[in-house]
């Protein structure tokens, strides 16, 4: 038997704009796979700007898993488009 976390109702939270455009531009392309922003903690100016947001994962599979997450996404300017920013998901830490 595979032990389960029932977690709280967990609610999205409202990103800052900048970092909501960060969350959807480097989630779009995941398929089977569904994340909400639970917590932003934060950025960093390193080589670009990283932000750190606590999400929920949640799997299409029958029945559906869910886990939480730690995503730190990575935005750097695009060298071919001035004022274009280029965002990936530098790092996923799996919490629960």
């Amino acid at each position: 038997m595979l032990k389960k976390w029932e977690t709280n109702n967990l609610e999205e939270c409202n990103l800052p704009d900048e970092v909501r455009i960060a969350f959807i531009s480097a989630t779009k392309n995941f398929h089977g796979i569904t994340f909400k922003p639970i917590l932003y903690y934060g950025k960093q100016n390193f080589i670009g700007v990283d932000y750190a947001i606590t999400c929920s994962q949640v799997t299409e599979t029958n029945p559906p898993q869910e886990s939480l997450i730690l995503m730190i996404i990575n935005s750097l300017p695009n060298k071919n488009i001035e004022g274009k920013f280029d965002y990936e998901i530098k790092d996923i830490k799996h919490i629960i």
